[in-house]
């Protein structure tokens, strides 16, 4: 074993979430081809943002924020998505301005 291997460990379980979010898309994707009942909001890219955000979360032990702002900003699309008629997307840049405002009010100082 070199030093190059001391540096960096090896982290299997950091391959484990994301694979079994693909063998749940598959899965999911089959079942629809059987025509089981799948809403069709599964198979958007809000969707996908969603399960982005979370296997980084998954990844980093939920211990770093950017997971929690990419699944909310998954959400927020699905949702303008799902109830046109909210108009959500008139709200993002307040509602950004409000979470950055947040986000240097809480953060931890050093």
């Amino acid at each position: 074993m070199d030093d190059n291997d001391k540096n960096y460990p090896t982290r299997p379980h950091h391959r484990v979430w994301p694979g079994l979010f693909i063998v749940g898309a598959g899965i999911l994707l089959l079942a629809r081809e059987m025509n089981a009942d799948i809403p069709d909001w599964i198979f958007t890219w809000p969707t996908l943002v969603i399960c982005i955000g979370i296997v980084i979360g998954f990844q980093s032990g939920f211990r770093r924020s950017a997971w929690l702002l990419i699944v909310a900003a998954g959400a927020f699309s699905l949702v303008d998505k799902l109830t046109p008629d909210l108009h959500l997307h008139h709200y993002i840049y307040p509602v950004l301005l409000i979470f950055l405002g947040l986000f240097f009010i809480f953060r931890r100082r050093n």
